[in-house]
C-alpha cells in the first residue's frame, strides 16, 4: 500500500511535468486542468497495476509488465499507427490495453473538448476498471502471500567447503 501511495504522488508530479513540457514546446492545451487530472489518473492506474503485478509475481513481474504494458501496449495504442492499419491482433488488444485508453482520453481532451461521448467516457471507464483490477490483484495477491507466511527476503549466500 505504501508503494501505491508513492505511485499516486508521483502520478500527480509526472502529469504536471508533462504539461509543463507541452507548454514549453508551445502545444496549445485548452483543457489543461482536465488533461492533468486524466493524466494523473492514468499514470496512477498503470503504476498501481504494475506494482501489484510485481508484488504478486516477484522479479518475473518486471518481465510481465514489460510485455503487457510496453511490447503489447505500444502497437495496440493506435497513437502512432492507426489500428485499422495494424494486424487484427492489436485491435483486439486495444480493447483492454491501457495505452489505447490513454490515447482515446487524451485525444478527446485535446481535440474534442473533453466530452464524454468523444472517447473520454470510455477511457475513464476502462482506466477505472484497470485500476480496480490492479488494486484487487495487489490486495488479494499479497494477502495470500502473507497468509502462507512467505517472505521476500534474500536467500543467504551459499557457503562452499
Amino acid at each position: 500500500m505504501a508503494k501505491w501511495v508513492i505511485v499516486g504522488a508521483v502520478a500527480l508530479i509526472l502529469s504536471s511535468v508533462y504539461l509543463l513540457v507541452g507548454r514549453f514546446l508551445g502545444v496549445d492545451l485548452p483543457n489543461s486542468a482536465l488533461l492533468w487530472l486524466y493524466g494523473a489518473f492514468a499514470i496512477a492506474a498503470v503504476g498501481i497495476t504494475a506494482t501489484s503485478i510485481m508484488a504478486v509475481f516477484g522479479s518475473i513481474g518486471l518481465l510481465i509488465n514489460l510485455v503487457l504494458f510496453v511490447i503489447l501496449g505500444l502497437p495496440s495504442s493506435g497513437g502512432t499507427v492507426a489500428l485499422e492499419a495494424s494486424p487484427g491482433f492489436y485491435g483486439f488488444l486495444a480493447n483492454f490495453e491501457p495505452l489505447h485508453q490513454v490515447f482515446l482520453g487524451v485525444r478527446s481532451i485535446i481535440y474534442f473538448n473533453g466530452t464524454l461521448d468523444s472517447g473520454l467516457g470510455t477511457a475513464l471507464t476502462l482506466t477505472a476498471i484497470g485500476l480496480a483490477i490492479g488494486l484487487v490483484l495487489g490486495a488479494v495477491g499479497t494477502k495470500v502471500y502473507d497468509h502462507k507466511g512467505l517472505t521476500r527476503a534474500p536467500r543467504p549466500a551459499a557457503t562452499t567447503t
